[in-house]
């Protein structure tokens, strides 16, 4: 669970890979709280999309061919700029 501030809402989809919560609200957050403790199958089955999120989204692999990919456009862009 987490609230609806900063990076967050882009990691953590609501109702598919977590509960997110609007920051700043108490009632938000409790409904999020309770929501999680009556429903232990939805909570497991909220885990489970994020740890397929997780290897899709932020593996290692994937993460080094991303970097390498903005290097090489840096390169390729600086070797077009007179100077």
């Amino acid at each position: 669970m987490v609230s609806d501030t900063g990076g967050l809402p882009e990691v953590v989809e609501h109702g598919r890979t977590g509960i997110v919560s609007k920051v700043g609200n108490p009632n938000s957050l409790a409904w999020g709280i309770i929501e999680a403790l009556r429903d232990p199958n939805y909570v497991q089955k909220l885990v489970n999309n994020a740890y397929q999120e997780l290897e899709h989204k932020f593996s290692w692999d994937r993460i080094a061919k991303q970097t390498d990919g903005v290097y090489q456009r840096v390169v390729a862009e600086r070797l077009q700029v007179v100077w």
